[in-house]
């Protein structure tokens, strides 16, 4: 909360005073923010300046994961080949049915980083190998879908709380206001969690 405190004076005040000096200097900059966390219900939680929300939030865009955009991902494969080295004649293997059918057949739940990370290794075997090899993209491919078939521990979390938050509705008759109070968190926040989890109180027969 501290450092939020510090970044808001930045903003608002266009400058800052260096380590070890005394006297502020102007800046002139515009800070492009990112996050994976739900900011409005960190602010409700009193986690996150409302203030400091604010004035990050004037223009905001939703980026969507890369399993959603998957018309991305010959280009920053393109991209990363190149960073690691790879010439136009070795980026023909991007334009290979295979190799995009193996790539295009994951969902990359771990989005740009994940890809980027596969990728670099590829590259770093293909150097070393003369070329890519396609079977081992494909069993590097298998091995990652099979990790993704057991839920993380985000997903055991999520789980645990939707089950918590369910029988919190039961008990109290499906009052939000009164379920918050039984779970020990605001009723915005609740309210979030339940449109997060796509929670509905089930119709009678």
């Amino acid at each position: 909360m501290s450092t939020q405190v510090k970044l808001l004076r930045v903003i608002e005040e266009k400058e800052i005073a260096r380590i070890g000096e005394t006297k502020p200097k102007k800046i002139d900059v515009r800070i492009i923010a990112s996050t994976s966390r739900d900011l409005a219900e960190r602010v409700s939680q009193g986690l996150f300046r409302q203030d400091l929300y604010f004035r990050l939030n004037a223009l905001s865009f939703k980026l969507l994961p890369l399993r959603e955009r998957k018309e991305d991902i010959r280009l920053l494969i393109e991209y990363f080949l190149q960073e690691n080295g790879f010439g136009e004649e070795e980026l023909k293997v991007v334009n290979d049915v295979q190799f995009i059918e193996t790539i295009l057949g994951y969902d990359w739940p771990g989005n740009v980083r994940e890809l980027k990370n596969e990728i670099e290794k590829l590259a770093t075997l293909a150097l070393m190998n003369d070329g890519i090899n396609l079977n081992l993209l494909k069993e590097r491919i298998s091995e990652l879908s099979d990790k993704k078939e057991k839920p993380s521990l985000y997903d055991e979390l999520a789980e645990f709380e939707k089950k918590k938050i369910m029988k919190a509705l039961e008990q109290s008759g499906w009052i939000q206001r009164e379920a918050a109070r039984v779970l020990g968190i605001p009723e915005a926040s609740l309210r979030q969690k339940i449109k997060r989890y796509n929670i509905k109180k089930p119709t009678d027969v």
